[in-house]
Formats: structure tokens, sequence, C-alpha cells
């Protein structure tokens, strides 16, 4: 249906700097590969400055704090946190960007966004399309990124509105990244017609936002058009 995100994000077209492990393990007694493309991928500097930045609420159990990783990498190489997730804490200022893109780079490649149940590969998705798309000026191929970002998310959609719904304290669905940036982009370019569907197929699903406003607004454009 859709080119793999990793098969874009190695595209030799994109300016992002390759990692120096990619092919680094990453599960059981291998982590420590995740470890190891830590210091590699990032100077002793970047890895401060990251460290600095992400301060989320609550500390995870059991760092050091001692360990320059804590925060991120555990002692047995597992993630405190995603790499798609981390990545958007370096969405602003742009001078961050290029650290966000070598996080999603990881990311991708070591398979978070098919990771999880459901409503984890959505917002691993939700993440990867606000990053790449805030990112789409600075590098060739962020834009395909995004799209194809938008495209798995909105592929997945059916099942996420279930599982959503299946929550107790959902009353409604929320807005929909994917839906709403790929119609955005479509309408930009003039093609009413996708964009129409995109967000005619989104009402239909009942994610939130103003689906008929845009409808109508495709509709009279395109007739315009004419």
């Amino acid at each position: 249906m859709f080119r793999k995100l990793k098969d874009l994000v190695s595209n030799p077209q994109s300016t992002r700097e390759p990692s120096q492990l990619s092919n680094a393990p990453t599960a059981g007694a291998a982590n420590i590969g995740l470890r190891s493309w830590w210091t590699a991928e990032f100077s002793e500097a970047e890895r401060e400055y990251i460290l600095n930045k992400y301060q989320p609420m609550v500390m995870g159990v059991g760092g050091d704090p001692t360990d320059d990783a804590h925060k991120i990498i555990g002692a047995d190489g597992t993630l405190s946190i995603p790499l798609t997730t981390l990545a958007t804490w370096f969405m602003s200022p742009k001078d961050d960007l290029p650290l966000a893109m070598r996080l999603l780079g990881k990311g991708i490649e070591v398979g978070e966004e098919n990771q999880g149940t459901i409503l984890d590969q959505h917002y691993t998705l939700l993440n990867l399309i606000r990053v790449y798309y805030r990112n789409r000026s600075n590098d060739a191929v962020s834009f395909e990124l995004a799209i194809e970002a938008c495209e798995k998310q909105i592929a997945l959609a059916p099942l996420a509105a279930e599982m959503f719904m299946c929550q107790e304290w959902v009353k409604a669905l929320p807005a929909h990244t994917g839906f709403e940036q790929l119609a955005i982009i479509r309408e930009r370019e003039k093609d009413y017609d996708e964009a129409i569907r995109l967000s005619s197929e989104a009402l239909r699903q009942g994610w939130a936002g103003d689906w008929e406003k845009r409808i109508a607004r495709c509709e009279k454009r395109k007739l315009s058009s004419h």
C-alpha cells in the first residue's frame, strides 16, 4: 500500500546523518548495542544537551544519576522512553531538529512504529508526523516521510478508533493527525478530490475535526478551479 518508513529514512537523498552503528541489536543481552549507538551517534555535548532538555515530570525508578544515559537508556540497555517520543522534545527551536531526525531515524530502524498496542502505534505515528512535517523545509525526504506516516496512521485508524472507544474515559474520538495533516497537504496541492475523500472518511469514522467545513471549502474551490 505504501513504502516502508525504514526505506525512506535510508534514502540517499536524505541529509540525515546515518547512525555509525546502524545495525546495532537492541533486544535482550544485545541491548548494549543501543548504548554503543548512543555514544557513537551523539557527541558528549549533544548527549548532555539532550539529557538536560529532556526533563519528564516523573523520573524512572532505579536510574543511576551518575550515569549520563540514566534517563534514556538503562544499565541493561533498555529504553526508558521510545526514541520516536524523545524526538518530539526537539522540535523547537529549529536548530534542534537535526537531533530529532537522528532520534527518529533510530526509532524507525528498531521498528518502534510497529511496536506495542494499536494505540501505542497510533501515538508513535503521530510523533513521526509532527517531527517530519516540522522538518520538511530542512530535509528533502522529510515531507515524503510525513506523508508516509500519515498514510500508516490512517490505515490503522479503524482499529485505533475501536480501541479508543473501549477506554472508559473516552466519550468521543479525539482529533486524528494523519487524516488532518494529509488533508491539509492535498488541499494545498489543489488535489481537492483527495482532500474531500480524506475528510469524508475521517468524518465517517467519527474523528474530531472541522471536516464539514473542509469538505465544503474544497468543493467550492474545486468548482472555481474549472
